[in-house]
């Protein structure tokens, strides 16, 4: 490349940081969740544009050295704290969490980043956790934007006598216990996803005293 091309690429404009935050956001959500959020040191321009990311996906096989593991542990709870508590209120529309390589996570800890995500009226939620959890039903059966929704957890559910998520389209439930609270409920426990296409459940334990339609 000769010299006159090589001063038109540096002192050219940088048109990609010039983009609407949105638009870059945008573009960072095609990028691993971890590798997106690295590009905050690229300038003062970048620090928070990854905030304005759509698609989020938090992988604890990130930790695969055995090297300093709890540390790194400890900076990936971190990673995920911050990283939720900054985007729950901006316009994410899929959260994908799978703690499946590392155990002892605070349960509270987890059921905060879901409840917290919940906030941002997702489209697509995946949640993939060996241990046992807790985790806040109304959050969940509330969220009427929700068109694939993934729980692969140990945790219980207590089921209202009414859920109708309509634009649900993909549910696939895994080691779930479904409960009612059967001082509330005085009748049939209905189920409505109008929208769906595809359902499965492996290996869940329904608790209820009432007949549950789906």
């Amino acid at each position: 490349m000769n010299r006159c091309k090589r001063q038109r690429l540096v002192d050219g404009e940088d048109r990609i940081s010039n983009l609407p935050q949105n638009i870059i956001g945008y573009i960072l959500s095609f990028l691993p969740t971890k590798e997106a959020v690295r590009t905050c040191i690229l300038s003062t321009k970048w620090i928070y544009n990854w905030t304005f990311m759509i698609h989020l996906h938090f992988d604890d096989s990130w930790l695969s050295s055995q090297k300093q593991k709890k540390s790194k542990k400890a900076h990936f709870v971190n990673f995920v704290d911050r990283a939720v508590r900054l985007l729950a209120d901006s316009s994410v529309k899929s959260f994908c969490l799978r703690l499946l390589c590392h155990n002892n996570y605070e349960p509270c800890q987890v059921n905060e980043w879901v409840s917290a995500i919940l906030e941002a009226r997702l489209q697509r939620l995946h949640i993939c956790y060996a241990e046992q959890v807790l985790f806040s039903s109304h959050s969940l059966f509330t969220c009427s934007t929700l068109v694939q929704l993934v729980l692969w957890v140990n945790c219980s559910l207590t089921l209202p006598a009414s859920v109708c998520l309509p634009n649900l389209i993909y549910l696939s439930f895994s080691r779930i216990t479904f409960a009612s609270d059967s001082s509330a409920h005085s009748t049939d426990i209905i189920l409505s996803f109008p929208a769906l296409r595809e359902f499965e459940t492996r290996d869940c334990v329904w608790l209820t005293e009432q007949d549950v339609s789906i």
